[in-house]
């Protein structure tokens, strides 16, 4: 017997949020920080200040992550798509949504926030894909040296970076009436195995110091870059 619309719907539900405590859990182990799924919903400025954007946040509001995390794990995914239809793709969509929750949380916290998304490309492995300005300040385990380039096993595609803007909707509805298309400049991202990115990356780096305040120029620029976009202020 076919399920009903209401039971599909239920059923995702439920595995976006298996999958939001997945990546919680992983975050939690690598960084030895308690990470959580998001309970508030809603993109509204005491939202954000309180809660953040992304679908998974720290537990302690003093751990603040460099990122915001969207966990992904809806059908779709391929890289024939993004070769193909970048404009159109659904990892150009969780790759959009989470530049513009990291443009949203970076004007509310005065703090420059990059995307970040966890995906899984298939059902046994964690994928995360974040923009290049993050090679700013992640270090690797074993050096506090900047690197100009990802250290570890990776695929690039830089091809966000001159493409022109991407528009997709926002609103999280599919109702017309609510829509709303959001033209951003993405910058371009990194895309590597979770594995790879825990195993390689210092912990300490993937979040603010006590000088969080103090933003070098090339990480301005990057967050500049990805920024672009038609936002009130």
């Amino acid at each position: 017997m076919a399920r009903t619309a209401s039971q599909v719907g239920k059923s995702n539900v439920s595995t976006a949020k298996n999958h939001e405590r997945r990546v919680a859990k992983l975050l939690s182990e690598w960084s030895g920080r308690e990470f959580r799924r998001r309970r508030v919903e809603g993109r509204e400025s005491d939202t954000v200040l309180r809660d953040l954007t992304g679908d998974v946040v720290p537990a302690d509001a003093k751990n603040r992550c460099r990122f915001n995390l969207e966990a992904k794990k809806g059908k779709g995914f391929s890289f024939n798509s993004i070769l193909s239809g970048f404009t159109t793709c659904k990892f150009s969509e969780w790759y959009h949504q989470s530049t513009f929750d990291a443009i949203l949380v970076s004007k509310a916290l005065q703090m420059p926030i990059m995307p970040m998304v966890f995906f899984k490309p298939h059902p046994n492995f964690d994928w995360v894909a974040f923009s290049v300005g993050a090679l700013d300040f992640l270090r690797p385990k074993d050096s506090n040296e900047k690197q100009e380039r990802l250290w570890f096993p990776h695929l690039f595609f830089d091809h966000y970076g001159y493409c022109g803007e991407i528009s997709f909707n926002i609103s999280h509805t599919k109702n017309r009436k609510n829509v709303v298309i959001v033209p951003l400049q993405l910058s371009p991202c990194l895309i590597c195995t979770w594995n790879d990115f825990a195993a390689n990356v210092n912990p300490d780096s993937f979040f603010f110091g006590e000088s969080w305040h103090v933003v070098d120029v090339a990480t301005e620029s990057r967050l500049e870059l990805q920024g672009q976009a038609s936002l009130q202020s």
